[in-house]
């Protein structure tokens, strides 16, 4: 009996588009650009000091609550304000493309994050009143100190680890360009983790101001004899 052996003939297109298929192609030509390392993160946090200053009175702090419609809590004779700002180095690879185009990924994230201009604002009227003084600087130490709070406590480096981890290459026809859009998007990332952190700052707030703390404060006040 002849056996006859017959060889397949598999042409180079049909391996081509079995590997498409099963995705082994746009592994190897998605290069270094789509297989990129997530970038290198390092956060800095700076404060300035908090201030004490007697720069307003009883009258500015009714006409800001009459403007903003939000009544200051008891004893209502003062304020905090700061400013949290951030600054930040940016470096990104840039690989070129089959078509001449470029991609480009963030490779280094430095971001330094400031809380400054911290000021307790009091109402001139309390130097004559120094059981409210007291009162009122205890209450705005608490807030001004819930920003530094708030940066010890938020995950500021996971939470920026997690979200520069999901940004893609960014595609343009000039690496300048690709290397721009990557800038924006870290930032838009960078935003992302400020407000979070605002968020959680407000929340701390809301427990400082809440109702039963505020009559905790007045009451050990009025039961305070050298304060009648």
């Amino acid at each position: 009996m002849n056996t006859k052996f017959e060889r397949s003939a598999v042409g180079i297109p049909t391996i081509l588009a079995t590997l498409v298929l099963s995705g082994w192609v746009s592994d190897v030509f998605a290069g270094k650009c789509d297989n990129a390392p997530a970038p290198q993160v390092e956060i800095e946090v700076s404060k300035s000091e908090i201030k004490e200053a007697y720069d307003i009175t009883a009258a500015d702090l009714q006409r800001l609550a009459e403007t903003t419609g939000r009544r200051p809590s008891w004893p209502g004779l003062g304020a905090s304000s700061s400013d949290i700002a951030y600054a930040a180095e940016i470096s990104e690879d840039a690989e070129t493309e089959p078509d001449g185009s470029y991609c480009a990924t963030p490779a280094y994230v430095h971001v330094v994050i400031a809380l400054k201009n911290r000021v307790i604002h009091l109402a001139r009227e309390l130097k004559e009143k120094p059981c409210l003084e007291r009162a009122q600087k205890e209450r705005l130490s608490k807030l001004a100190h819930a920003d530094e709070q708030a940066l010890g406590e938020f995950p500021i480096e996971t939470e920026m680890r997690q979200l520069l981890a999901q940004l893609r290459p960014s595609r343009a026809k000039s690496e300048l360009a690709a290397k721009a859009q990557v800038t924006t998007a870290v930032r838009q990332r960078i935003q992302v983790v400020l407000d979070k952190i605002q968020d959680y700052t407000a929340e701390l707030d809301r427990k400082i101001n809440a109702p039963e703390e505020i009559v905790r404060l007045r009451r050990e006040v009025e039961a305070n004899p050298s304060c009648r």
